[in-house]
């Protein structure tokens, strides 16, 4: 169990590099992070357990949790305050359409959405995707929660340019001094586009999997992940889903401020 609160939270959005960052810096400083996974969801959706639930996932006096879920819930950003007002905040942002179509992208693999269904009505039937991409609203709105120099802004288009400059720039706001093999930044994305070949399955897999989590029976998911069951539900995407253009204009235009203010970078 960890000697002080969690004191880092990488709050997302989705979409935008956190499994990457995750993966990283879980292959060189594995104590500091969850131990056997890296959403707890302890602030959502499993907020009703006990810190000691929460906290044994850590086992380090620094500890860092993972959670792109975060960024567009105001429950979430008090609940957090609540818990550690000092706390470091990381919101990595990325170009809002494109942001927005690999959530949706995301969404269709995990069976949360038909193939079928247009990117125009997810506006009204997938409240979160909207959510995740008001980053004027929640920028402010972590900003106004916790003090500026708490709350660090970096972006997704920095990191896809110059990794080694992205990562230094991560590090020394955590205040972490860690040599790594410059090699390792050049490894590919993690999260590759994919699809489920069976929707209706991977939805139950899903609700099952939170009801796993929920009970503490992470063996079970471990076990699971040995097996392969992923390799199994999902195949590789060949090429990307190809999005109407009436579909791709609605998003542009109810994205249209946020893309402006996303150019400029003004948050």
């Amino acid at each position: 169990m960890i000697n002080k609160k969690v004191d880092t939270f990488f709050v997302g959005p989705r979409k935008s590099a956190t499994t990457w960052i995750y993966d990283f810096l879980m292959s060189r400083i594995p104590y500091k992070l969850s131990k056997s996974k890296k959403e707890i969801f302890y602030f959502d959706k499993f907020n009703q357990k006990s810190l000691l639930w929460y906290e044994n996932h850590f086992t380090n006096k620094q500890s860092i949790d993972f959670a792109p879920g975060y960024f567009g819930n105001e429950d979430v950003i008090r609940r957090i305050h609540d818990y550690n007002p000092n706390a470091k905040i990381i919101i990595t942002l990325r170009e809002p359409v494109k942001r927005y179509c690999s959530d949706f992208n995301h969404h269709v693999k995990h069976g949360h959405i038909s193939e079928l269904s247009s990117l125009e009505n997810s506006f009204k039937t997938v409240s979160s995707l909207y959510s995740q991409s008001q980053y004027i609203k929640y920028v402010s709105c972590w900003k106004k929660t916790f003090s500026d120099n708490q709350v660090k802004v970096v972006y997704f288009e920095d990191f896809v340019t110059n990794k080694m400059a992205f990562i230094d720039d991560l590090l020394c706001f955590l205040n972490l001094e860690l040599e790594y093999d410059h090699k390792l930044l050049e490894k590919k994305p993690v999260n590759k586009a994919s699809y489920s070949r069976f929707p209706m399955l991977s939805k139950k897999l899903n609700h099952l999997t939170l009801f796993f989590k929920r009970c503490g029976l992470d063996s079970i998911l471990n076990i699971m992940k040995r097996i392969g069951i992923k390799k199994i539900l999902y195949s590789e995407r060949k090429s990307p889903l190809v999005y109407e253009e009436e579909d791709l204009l609605t998003i542009k235009v109810n994205l249209n401020n946020e893309a402006n203010t996303y150019e400029k970078r003004n948050y």
